[in-house]
């Protein structure tokens, strides 16, 4: 009994504190240090395309970087999840911060002395995405662990809207640097912004996790053993299932065609200019930015999962509503929904599958889920050109994308008795 007790004293000390969310030290300095890690890997992916296309005149080979830097991310995102399981997740951030930070300076100094190539920038993007693997699956996880669950909504949509404001500002500051600088300048940045998201990292206190050592069994201790032991904790809960594959399905049909379909609506459907392109593009940001601050004010803190699905309906009649646009205007009220509808079903999944996920396994779940969401979207932006190929029009492309998700959608719901309660 006196074991047991003892055991109940240490989960609740383990227990965050339910201050306000920007008075909570720790959730504080975890987001400083994301607006740093954000900003400077926007930024880099701008700076290293334009070094490709416009320094190295190699403008053919920008997709060879640009999977170099995918690749390992997606491929080693299982186990990132491990390995944010078995330890503190702040301290494999700041690891991953910290080398991405030496990296960068390495570049800066190989491009002061014109060693910069292109196969070495290939070694780079590699290593990057490497280290990237092992940072978004601590990062995804982390919350649960420094804030109370009534406060998990309000705590992601901070996180969403911090990562959607440095996709839009990353590239911005890239374009600056090299219009004012140079890349040696812009590396330089990089370098500095990753060094300061590290810091930061230092101030927060997570709890690692640890098992009782008469608990760890010689499977336990294998990485692939733990690998396999996160598919099956998904595989045998319906709900953990149900939402992992919504968000497969909302990535293939929804998001990979939406990032093809403002260029190619402005091409072929408009017959449009550049301006055009970016008045689409900023109604889309505008969307997810007004998304993810009004769904923190709203805070869902009961059947997160069931909003999360009516969400992503609307998400879908959005969509729609982009596919039957034939003018410039409500192709931007479209998108202005889309934005913002994505943003509220984003947030409220997350927040509803991490609020049932056990803490030792919060990696590997977390991990799969940012692996569905990154690792899906290049292979239905390579589908998507071969049906327009096919004479498939947008139009038909995207209603028939929504319909499919919206027939998913309702059928989870109707199935799936916990959706509707949690």
């Amino acid at each position: 009994m006196n074991e047991s007790l003892s055991k109940e004293m240490s989960v609740t000390q383990e227990k965050p504190s339910p201050t306000p969310l920007l008075k909570n030290r720790s959730f504080l300095m975890l987001i400083i240090s994301i607006i740093f890690s954000s900003l400077a890997t926007s930024t880099y992916l701008m700076i290293e395309t334009w070094y490709v296309s416009k320094h190295l005149q190699m403008p053919s080979m920008i997709g060879y970087v640009l999977m170099a830097t995918a690749i390992p991310r997606l491929l080693l995102m299982s186990v990132g999840g491990v390995v944010a399981d078995r330890f503190r997740r702040s301290l494999i951030m700041f690891y991953s911060d910290f080398f991405r930070f030496v990296l960068l300076l390495a570049m800066t100094f190989l491009f002061l002395s014109d060693q910069l190539t292109f196969t070495i920038l290939i070694i780079f993007a590699l290593l990057f995405g490497v280290l990237e693997s092992f940072y978004w699956p601590a990062a995804s996880s982390i919350i649960p662990t420094i804030v109370p669950d009534s406060q998990l909504g309000a705590a992601n949509s901070y996180n969403f809207t911090i990562q959607q404001v440095g996709v839009l500002v990353g590239p911005v500051i890239a374009g600056m640097s090299l219009t004012w600088g140079s890349y040696d300048w812009s590396f330089g940045l990089i370098s500095v912004m990753l060094l300061l998201g590290s810091v930061f990292l230092l101030g927060v206190r997570d709890q690692p996790q640890q098992s009782e050592p008469d608990e760890v069994s010689e499977e336990k201790q294998s990485m692939l053993a733990e690998i396999k032991e996160g598919f099956l904790y998904i595989k045998e809960d319906r709900f953990k299932f149900s939402i992992l594959l919504t968000n497969a399905i909302s990535v293939f049909f929804l998001v990979g065609p939406l990032s093809i379909a403002i260029p190619t609506f402005v091409t072929e459907t408009l017959n449009g200019t550049a301006m055009d392109f970016t008045y689409l593009e900023i109604s889309l940001t505008a969307g997810s930015l007004i998304g993810a601050i009004v769904i923190g004010m709203i805070n869902i803190t009961k059947q997160r999962a069931m909003w999360s699905y009516i969400f992503m309906l609307f998400f879908c009649f959005s969509m729609m509503g982009l596919g039957f646009a034939k003018e410039l205007i409500p192709a931007i009220i479209a998108l202005l929904f889309t934005g913002i509808f994505s943003s509220f079903a984003n947030t409220t999944m997350v927040t509803a599958l991490q609020s049932i996920i056990d803490m030792d396994k919060m990696g590997r779940v977390m991990s799969l889920f940012t692996m569905a969401s990154t690792g899906l979207v290049p292979i239905s932006q390579g589908f998507i050109p071969m049906i327009l190929n096919k004479g498939v029009s947008l139009s038909h492309l995207l209603i028939a994308g929504s319909s499919i998700t919206c027939v998913f959608l309702i059928s989870v719901l109707l199935l799936v008795k916990t959706i509707r309660s949690q």
